[in-house]
């Protein structure tokens, strides 16, 4: 069955791009067998861990039955620079083949980038780390909102924003996602932890084979240190707080801060020209979201 992504995706990303992807009879590709010593990976690939048994066993199907669905390139001088199907050019390679079927693009360099980088979102194996990445490119490629994001590929934005933290782990840390060695699950526990306990604890998972559930109950139940900070003590408004209601300016910037985060805000004037700003949220997604939009994601 063929995965749809979302109705926004053509205007993200033009409908050029998707009419590529879909190899759509109106895009009129230029399909030619091309020599394989002509062909180079393409350096912007997203995808940098290649399960090496998996490509023998596609170069073993490929010796058996050849290549059903050709790969995508765009031509570059005398050579051809992959924009997708990297995996099956492996393959090729390794079944010795002296050509292989290919679709030759020759867009711009900036729709070319996004037909890859939609292409590898598409599969299903997929590495979570190289997701990441791709989630990545095209936000800084098109300028654009984890949300719009969301809209146009059909992945909710806890998803891409999830993915995204995976690319502020350490490095030894993002090599073993991308080994497969510790799952996205293990991952999204140990990115919540201070750099001491995630090697401690990536440790410990790798060693003992520990499964998300028992990375988990291992963190809750390991002792916790004392608390040098002071109690956190929730104010109650005094006589001289004032809600914004009783100050037109402040009744409109609360309005305007209520529509950016998306949640209830309350502003409070206090004496001379002092005031504090609360803002709610009901669950974790929604704390991450204010953490997003603070930080202009």
């Amino acid at each position: 069955m063929e995965k749809r992504l979302g109705k926004g995706l053509s205007a993200l990303l033009g409908e050029a791009s998707i009419s590529v992807l879909n190899q759509s009879k109106e895009s009129e590709p230029i399909l030619r067998d091309i020599q394989l010593k002509l062909i180079k990976p393409n350096p912007n690939q997203p995808r940098t861990f290649f399960d090496e048994e998996k490509i023998d066993e596609l170069a073993e199907s490929l010796r058996n039955v050849g290549l059903i669905e050709p790969i995508i390139v765009t031509q570059e001088g005398v050579f051809y620079q992959i924009v997708a199907g990297e995996r099956r050019y492996r393959a090729a390679k390794k079944a010795q083949f002296e050509t292989i079927p290919a679709i030759v693009k020759n867009d711009a360099k900036s729709h070319i980038l996004e037909i890859m980088l939609i292409e590898n979102i598409q599969r299903e194996d997929l590495n979570p780390l190289e997701e990441a990445l791709c989630y990545e490119q095209i936000l800084n490629n098109k300028n654009i909102t984890q949300d719009e994001l969301s809209a146009a590929i059909g992945k909710s934005r806890s998803h891409i924003s999830n993915h995204l933290r995976l690319l502020d782990l350490p490095e030894d840390i993002r090599n073993h996602i991308l080994s497969g060695k510790i799952s996205m699950g293990h991952a999204k526990i140990l990115v919540n932890l201070d750099p001491e306990d995630q090697q401690h604890y990536l440790e410990s998972a790798l060693k003992g084979g520990l499964s998300v559930r028992e990375l988990e109950t291992q963190i809750k139940q390991k002792p916790r240190k004392p608390d040098l900070k002071p109690n956190i003590i929730i104010p109650i408004m005094s006589p001289k707080e004032k809600r914004a209601k009783d100050d037109p300016f402040l009744l409109a910037a609360e309005s305007v801060l209520r529509d950016f985060f998306q949640t209830k805000v309350k502003i409070y004037k206090m004496k001379n020209d002092e005031g504090k700003i609360e803002i709610s949220f009901y669950n974790n997604e929604d704390v991450e979201k204010i953490i997003e939009k603070l930080r202009g994601g």
